[in-house]
């Protein structure tokens, strides 16, 4: 999106080892920002040693009912989301179904011939040559990843793959699809078999208008020196699909400080919840 939009942040702080903040400046860091950026609600989670050693809220997650944030605040996470899409392709990647290298075309018919020289590699790196949106998306219309995908077809490449990078939305939505068409399942339903289940991250999922979310935080932007309700897309960006916690967020940072060679990980690639608990 070009406009500018404040909605309710979630964020995981990952702290080094040899950092040492107190709990008070850590609280008056994030409230000074709060206040800086007009930010209606903030959770967040501090990880040392690879134990959580802090998780607070701040502000309102639902401002028009005085409903404060709490740890377990659910929240939009937009582009956090990526690395699920991309955790979802690596591990079709060690189950031997896909490789980096493979060209998008081994797994999505009927892409354009200028996309043929497009990796898997490409997608995930943000260096494909494809343009950020597909002109087919629109806010306030459900329909499969795929039609948004074939509106980018006839769109000529920014540069030739690998040349650079450029951020790009709709190479995570063909990510999204290519999960999609090896799997057998939507990419939803993987990951949460294969990362979010595992990890015990009970309260990601994918985006949903309609469904009845317990904690979800409310939306807000800053218009004319007051919050304002933000509009809320009942379609789903495969982009930035997802919602969760900051707890969960944690969750997930220890099982990727772990490592795929790890006994954090079983043998199809799959995350050990043992691993955070």
């Amino acid at each position: 999106m070009n406009r500018k939009r404040h909605l309710l942040l979630s964020f995981t702080l990952i702290l080094a080892a040899a950092v040492a903040l107190r709990a008070d400046e850590i609280d008056d860091y994030v409230k000074s920002q709060m206040q800086r950026q007009h930010i209606p609600a903030i959770s967040i989670a501090v990880i040392k040693d690879g134990s959580l050693i802090k998780a607070e809220r701040y502000g309102l997650a639902d401002i028009e009912h005085g409903i404060p944030a709490r740890p377990d605040t659910v929240f939009k996470i937009g582009s956090v989301s990526k690395q699920f899409i991309a955790t979802g392709i690596m591990l079709l990647v060690q189950d031997g179904r896909v490789a980096p290298g493979d060209k998008v075309s081994k797994h999505l018919a009927g892409t354009p011939s200028t996309w043929q020289e497009i990796t898997l590699r490409h997608l995930l790196t943000h260096t494909s040559g494809l343009v950020r949106e597909g002109p087919g998306f629109a806010p306030y219309k459900r329909q499969p990843d795929i039609d948004v995908i074939k509106t980018a077809y006839p769109l000529p490449l920014q540069f030739k793959p690998g040349d650079k990078y450029e951020y790009s939305n709709v190479g995570y939505f063909v990510l999204a699809e290519i999960i999609h068409k090896v799997s057998g399942k939507p990419w939803g339903d993987f990951l949460t078999e294969r990362v979010f289940a595992p990890l015990g991250m009970t309260a990601t999922r994918v985006t949903s208008v309609a469904d009845i979310v317990p904690n979800r935080a409310d939306g807000y932007a800053w218009n004319a020196d007051k919050f304002q309700n933000a509009e809320d897309w009942p379609a789903v960006r495969a982009s930035g699909a997802f919602l969760s916690t900051v707890l969960d967020l944690a969750k997930w940072e220890a099982g990727v400080a772990h490592g795929p060679h790890s006994d954090g990980f079983n043998q199809k690639g799959d995350v050990d919840a043992r691993r955070t608990e």
